[in-house]
C-alpha cells in the first residue's frame, strides 16, 4: 500500500474533558456498540485493521466487499463495524457473526490445513519454527 497512514495505525481516542466544547467547528457522534475498525483502502488492496491493530478482514468479509463496492479507490477510515437488526444496531448480532467466522476458519484448519502439515511427517511446532527462520532470513 502507498497510502500516508499504513496499517497498523493507532486508531483516534476521546479524549476526558471536564466540559464539551462549543463552537462551529466541532461535531459529535453517537457512541456505537461495535468493533472498532480502520480500513486501508488503496485500489483493490483493502485491509481492516482492529483497535488492537489485528487484521479483521477475514471476519468480516461481507465489510471488505462493501468497501471494495465504494467509488473513491485511496482512503483511510477509522470507524465502527455495526449490524442494523430490527431498526436498531446490535452488537450481539455483530458479535455472533464473527464468531461464525472464527468457527468457520477453525473448523478449516482442523479438517484441511493440520491434517496436510501432519502428512509433511513434522509437528507444527517444528513447522512454526522453521517458518521463522524463513522469515528472519528474509529479513536479513
Amino acid at each position: 500500500m502507498t497510502l500516508p497512514i499504513t496499517s497498523p495505525y493507532p486508531p483516534m481516542e476521546a479524549q476526558l474533558v471536564s466540559q464539551i466544547p462549543h463552537g462551529e467547528d466541532w461535531q459529535y457522534e453517537p457512541k456505537w456498540d461495535g468493533f472498532r475498525c480502520l480500513v486501508f483502502r488503496d485500489g483493490s488492496s483493502i485491509e481492516l485493521q482492529s483497535k488492537a491493530g489485528q487484521p479483521l478482514g477475514r471476519y468480516f468479509p461481507d465489510v471488505v466487499q462493501t468497501v471494495a463496492s465504494l467509488k473513491p479507490d485511496r482512503f483511510v477510515l477509522d470507524g465502527e463495524i455495526v449490524i442494523p437488526t430490527n431498526g436498531r444496531l446490535s452488537f450481539d448480532d455483530r458479535f455472533e457473526e464473527l464468531m461464525d467466522n472464527v468457527e468457520h476458519h477453525i473448523e478449516e484448519e482442523e479438517t484441511e490445513l493440520f491434517p496436510k502439515a501432519q502428512a509433511l511427517g513434522k509437528e507444527l511446532d517444528e513447522l512454526g519454527q522453521q517458518i521463522e527462520q524463513e522469515k528472519e532470513a528474509v529479513r536479513a
